[in-house]
């Protein structure tokens, strides 16, 4: 069983890791869409 805190921690590292992948992709498709026309 995690503690508190490192739940908390493991949870926020998570989150961190899925707003990144999130502003790659939209980077990646303002790339794709610039590319394109």
């Amino acid at each position: 069983m995690l503690e508190p805190d490192a739940a908390h921690k493991n949870t926020l590292e998570i989150w961190k890791l899925s707003q990144l992948e999130v502003t790659i992709c939209a980077q990646s498709l303002s790339i794709l869409h610039w590319a394109i026309h």
